[in-house]
């Protein structure tokens, strides 16, 4: 059925009214003066709001980069609390999951709910290997889309992961990679990570497995995670290696630090206390199955 002459023209009008055509200075178009305000997109629905009038449209303006943290942003962005993903970039191999497993922890102790995902290309050591943490205020645990936080500690694969990145997020990454060079919507955290792992580790074996934990304490300051839970959660993981646990500990402290001093928060991202994980665990799949199957009477395997 063909639309009639009357209605074809009542679109016409409507085209007209509220929207403007493109502005032949290469601007984006403005919006018209109707009654449509603005669009606000949310992680799972599309919301738009249809009262008011939106305000005139104007050019973003860039700030000025500082010496570190630099970010393309124009003015300091609003908070997001407790809604956020990380991607950690390791070798495997590496020692990287007792520093991922502390980091994890430290969020669930701070009572935000909290979901962690390793993914393997290979369990061959040397190669590639992303832990996903999303922290999630209304309790989702799936894996998102896109990441906020990128912690880059695979030389190798940092360009890559750096470019996958939406404009917005935050990057923390060995300052002798350079990666600001390959993104500036970006806000860029560089650490010398050799440098503060060769002052608390003075032999040269273990440094690779400790160096994991500088990024910890650099996350937990930019974060704002209690360090008291981080702490927790590292006597946690190492309860029968006291030595191991102090030697990990410094490492911690020392990314703290280094954050503290020399780093300007720059990015949204923020973790506050909650309640929500009270009375709860953290048990991977394996585990739960297991404990399922014992409470439904199964006594074999």
């Amino acid at each position: 059925m063909k639309p009639s002459v009357g209605i074809m023209i009542a679109a016409m009008r409507i085209t007209r009214k509220f929207f403007s055509p493109v502005d032949p200075t290469g601007q984006p178009p403005r919006p018209g003066p109707g009654i449509m305000k603005t669009c606000r997109k949310s992680e799972h629905l599309s919301t738009f709001d249809l009262k008011g009038t939106p305000p005139p449209w104007r050019p973003p303006t860039p700030a000025a980069p500082s010496a570190q943290g630099e970010t393309a942003t124009a003015a300091s962005p609003k908070p997001v609390s407790n809604d956020f993903s990380i991607q950690i970039a390791t070798v495997n191999g590496s020692g990287s999951q007792s520093a991922n497993s502390v980091l994890l922890r430290s969020i669930f102790a701070m009572g935000v709910p909290v979901s962690g995902k390793n993914l393997f290309p290979s369990n061959i050591a040397g190669l590639p290997t992303w832990f996903t943490i999303r922290a999630s205020k209304d309790g989702y645990v799936a894996r998102r889309k896109e990441i906020d936080i990128l912690i880059a500690m695979n030389a190798e694969t940092a360009r890559e992961d750096m470019l996958s990145l939406r404009p917005g997020a935050a990057a923390i990454y060995e300052e002798s990679a350079n990666l600001k060079q390959y993104r500036d919507d970006v806000t860029c955290y560089p650490v010398p990570f050799d440098k503060l792992t060769a002052a608390v580790c003075p032999e040269a074996k273990l440094r690779k497995l400790v160096k994991n934990m500088i990024y910890v304490g650099v996350a937990a300051q930019l974060l704002s995670i209690d360090m008291k839970a981080v702490e927790g959660a590292l006597r946690m993981q190492f309860a029968k290696k006291q030595k191991a646990a102090d030697l990990n500990w410094a490492a911690v402290e020392a990314g703290y630090n280094y954050a503290a001093q020399s780093l300007t928060k720059q990015d949204p991202f923020v973790l506050e206390r909650m309640h929500a994980t009270e009375g709860k665990i953290i048990i991977d799949g394996n585990a739960a199955c297991a404990l399922g199957a014992m409470f439904a009477g199964v006594t074999r395997p």
